[in-house]
């Protein structure tokens, strides 16, 4: 190469490189938000490990979560990698352990720390006299009902529960349209797939965490490329692609909640069952359908409709087959929109009135018991 075109390439590559330190200066000096590096999302992110016996499971803190939303929502995950405070493993004597397992509307995404419905229920039990109860929020965002029975078998039949609540019908829901087997439909759960959190490599972390051009440029490319997942790192589906509802599906359904049941049993402590509140209807009104994520199902919003009715009546011929206490919350909040923020997760209106109505039966069921 001659020294001329050595010299040209050379003030080609400043010039480009002054120009990018120009663009990265004015970024620095005039954006007025930039996106934060993987390490502050990490920092304020809910974490997983993936698991033999479930998809994922939470991963054990003690840690805080600020989720980035308006208004800011903050998590507590324990040292069992549950919500909330802390809570012994081996429960102590007097104590009467409720353990409530679901996906994300147990959780209570939509709830602040101590504000999610499941430790609501425990504080209101409390408050009306029953200071021996303590209630656990077994509830993991993304759970569907065969995760919540591995893990209730692997881990929480071990907890001392002597009352133990399932509420998970959205979860199933998402495979009713899926006439394979559960086992070949299932993939494993990969806990370093969300790349907002987790750098590509030594050069993306460093270039992600100390150049903000490269950061917006990052993020933007993400964006686009996973635009097709749904906020759980699931594939987003065409609204009306699943255009039926698999016996199959259905059959595994009301085996996985039946097996839950006895496992339950089996493990010591009494089953109840929970109706899941939901917000879509046949006569939703335009407003309240513009709030449904018909394409994390894949469903039209008729066919939606007809699931939850088949998931219901489900979990109601269960409790009566098996003679297990029901909750029948979805009769009373089911459609009505000031309960919901999307399709299954609650206002606060929704979350308190969602623990007072299970209090209220839990309340019937405990009457002055002692707790084992």
């Amino acid at each position: 190469m001659s020294k001329a075109i050595h010299t040209r390439l050379s003030i080609i590559c400043l010039g480009i490189f002054s120009a990018l330190m120009l663009v990265e200066g004015s970024f620095r000096i005039g954006a007025l938000w930039t996106p934060p590096a993987p390490s502050e999302l990490y920092a304020k992110s809910l974490l997983y490990d993936s698991s033999i016996f479930s998809r994922h499971v939470l991963q054990p803190g003690p840690r805080e979560v600020e989720i980035q939303q308006s208004p800011q929502i903050r998590y507590r995950i324990n040292s069992l990698g549950y919500r909330g405070p802390d809570f012994l493993e081996v429960k102590s004597p007097g104590r009467t352990r409720v353990m409530i397992y679901g996906g994300s509307a147990v959780f209570d995404v939509t709830a602040n720390e101590e504000q999610d419905w499941p430790h609501k229920v425990g504080r209101i039990l409390r408050e009306r006299g029953h200071g021996d109860v303590e209630v656990i929020n077994a509830g993991t965002p993304g759970h569907a009902s065969f995760d919540n029975l591995g893990t209730y078998l692997t881990e929480g039949h071990s907890l001392g529960s002597d009352y133990v609540l399932l509420m998970n019908e959205w979860n199933d829901i998402k495979s009713f349209g899926n006439d394979g087997s559960l086992l070949r439909s299932m993939k494993p759960y990969d806990p370093y797939h969300n790349p907002f959190i987790y750098s590509q490599g030594a050069v993306d972390g460093f270039l992600a965490e100390h150049v903000l051009l490269y950061r917006f440029i990052r993020g933007s490319l993400i964006i686009s490329s996973r635009s097709e997942f749904n906020s759980e790192g699931e594939l987003l589906r065409q609204p009306g692609v699943a255009g039926h509802i698999s016996a199959r599906a259905l059959a595994q359904f009301k085996l996985t909640v039946a097996s839950f049941v006895d496992a339950v049993r089996n493990g010591g402590a009494e089953a109840i069952l929970v109706t899941e509140p939901h917000l879509p209807r046949p006569d939703n009104e335009a407003v309240a359908r513009a709030k449904i994520r018909y394409d994390y199902v894949g469903m039209s919003p008729e066919v939606l409709c007809q699931a939850f009715d088949e998931a219901e009546g489900v979990v109601k011929d269960l409790a009566h087959q098996k003679n297990v206490p029901l909750v029948d919350s979805s009769l009373e909040m089911s459609g009505r929109e000031q309960y919901f923020a999307d399709h299954v997760h609650l206002t606060p209106l929704g979350s308190s009135t969602m623990a007072v109505f299970v209090a209220d039966r839990l309340e019937l069921i405990l009457g002055h018991r002692v707790g084992r």
